[in-house]
């Protein structure tokens, strides 16, 4: 259980972040308050809040981590003042309305994590009136960039040949995709532009549009432009700023690197036009344009780039760019999908581990490992049901019994879904709702076979839904890509074993 915490460290670890975050939530919190935490993670800004005197935290967490703040808050005497609730924010009811909501969801560009659809949500549900939000609001902020070592890491690495092969064909996708690392302040070749100011207390989290801004800048030193950075300022309460940008101590977020497919020297007095776009479907979908304009006006390069709905570049994101990649279950995805496949609403949560005790001895040697791989393949994917018909909310799935009964909907073309926040919601053709999957939901872990592309599973998807392409490429596109980054597809990119 600890090392779920261990994936925390380098947040922890963070003096910046952990400072700004735990005197904003002193300086805010009162004796007696009640505070949610959004995305709790490890527990830390509910236990500020506990050491401000909060009365009540209500600490919100969707992922396994919970576990391990449940020990940390016993460990530190906070556990009667803190309620742990496992479950994504926008599934959760509480019994009481909040003083304070305060969250680190923010991602490395304010952006990527959907932070104003979970605020905007939590903010209408759980906050009193005149209550307080923590962080307030964010700035976000722009500006073009001279990156060498940045853009070496990311593109031109693929260059080279590796073990004497050619893998330049990869190259050619990497400046799709945003990236993080450390800019310095003297790479910085224009005063950077803020281009979205967050009120917290008025966003709102309906639209699928997040950004769509341009902006231009005027070059001030020769150089050579790689790419565009993007940060963000927080301001956590009335005397608590944190910044995350070049000029200021570097902080866990370090600074978005968005590259263009190839630099171009510049000069002072140059123009730099670039439009930032982020879109939710499903997952949040990218798009940066650049133009560099010299002083006599004559264009000196256009790029466009936009991502595949994942927000920073892997190795499993430039796989899914790869024509010939056919992607085939590993051994925990089939794992995953013969648990989703026994899911009919007669077999019970005891059942499902003796099978895959019987079924995968080496993988589920006890009980308890059997249950870690039910609980991880069906979190997010299933409504759990007491008897056939009786839908449970999602939040009480991990508290479920072992007799209870699981249940996925059967794939039928007449059967219509839509798609909200990470999910998609699934009716039958009488309206009512029969479960919630995560993308396209199972036709996409069907047609995983080793033989299709990823092109191809979109067209049948496409064609089994009854909907049009572009409707289902980023869902399917996000969907494996989250497979391949929880190592359940085998990463065979050539489909040769090379």
């Amino acid at each position: 259980m600890m090392s779920t915490c261990l994936s925390h460290k380098a947040m922890l670890e963070d003096e910046v972040r952990v400072s700004a975050y735990r005197q904003a939530i002193l300086e805010t919190v009162r004796p007696g308050d009640v505070v949610v935490d959004l995305g709790s993670g490890s527990g830390l800004l509910g236990f500020f809040a506990c050491q401000a005197g909060a009365r009540r935290v209500y600490a919100i967490e969707r992922d396994d981590i919970i576990e391990c703040a449940r020990q940390l808050a016993a460990a530190n005497g906070f556990q009667d003042r803190m309620t742990f609730i496992q479950s994504n924010s926008a599934s959760t009811t509480l019994p009481e309305k909040a003083d304070v909501i305060i969250f680190d969801i923010l991602g490395h560009f304010c952006i990527e994590l959907k932070v104003t659809h979970f605020v905007a949500d939590a903010r209408e549900r759980f906050l009193k009136p005149g209550g307080a939000l923590v962080p307030a609001r964010a700035e976000i902020f722009l500006a073009p960039v001279e990156a060498f070592d940045a853009y070496e890491k990311q593109i031109g690495f693929w260059n080279r040949p590796i073990g004497g092969l050619d893998y330049s064909m990869v190259g050619t996708a990497a400046p799709n995709y945003p990236s993080v690392h450390l800019i310095p302040p003297q790479g910085l070749l224009a005063t950077p532009l803020c281009i979205e100011d967050l009120d917290f207390y008025a966003v709102q989290g309906q639209g699928r549009v997040m950004l769509n801004r341009e902006v231009t800048f005027v070059v001030e030193r020769e150089g050579t432009l790689h790419g565009l950075a993007g940060w963000f300022e927080a301001q956590l309460s009335p005397n608590v700023r944190l910044s995350t940008g070049p000029a200021s101590r570097p902080t866990v977020w370090s600074q978005t690197f968005f590259p263009i497919g190839e630099p171009v020297p510049v000069v002072e007095g140059d123009v730099v036009r670039a439009r930032a776009m982020a879109i939710a479907i499903g997952q949040v979908s990218l798009e940066w344009r650049v133009e560099i304009l010299s002083t006599d006006g004559a264009s000196k390069g256009r790029f466009k780039h936009p991502s595949l709905g994942r927000g920073f570049l892997g190795r499993q994101d430039v796989v899914l760019r790869m024509p010939d990649f056919r992607p085939e279950l590993s051994q925990g995805g089939q794992i995953a999908r013969s648990i989703l496949d026994w899911c009919d609403g007669e077999v019970t949560l005891r059942e499902l581990t003796r099978r895959l005790q019987r079924q995968f001895p080496e993988q589920c040697p006890t009980e308890e490992a059997a249950r870690r791989w039910v609980r991880a393949s069906l979190r997010g994917r299933v409504e759990m049901v007491e008897r056939p018909g009786d839908l449970l909310p999602l939040e009480v799935q991990e508290t479920a019994g072992s007799d209870t009964l699981v249940r996925i909907p059967s794939h039928h073309p007449q059967v219509t879904s839509r798609t909200v926040d990470d999910g998609t919601f699934v009716f039958k053709p009488d309206g009512s709702q029969a479960t919630l999957l995560n993308g396209v939901g199972g036709k996409v872990w069907e047609l995983m076979d080793g033989e299709r592309s990823v092109d191809e599973i979109v067209s049948q998807c496409a064609e089994f839904y009854q909907v049009d392409r572009g409707q289902v490429q980023e869902d399917v596109l996000a969907f494996v890509g989250q497979l391949l980054e929880q190592e359940m597809i085998v990463l065979n990119p050539v489909g040769e074993g090379q």
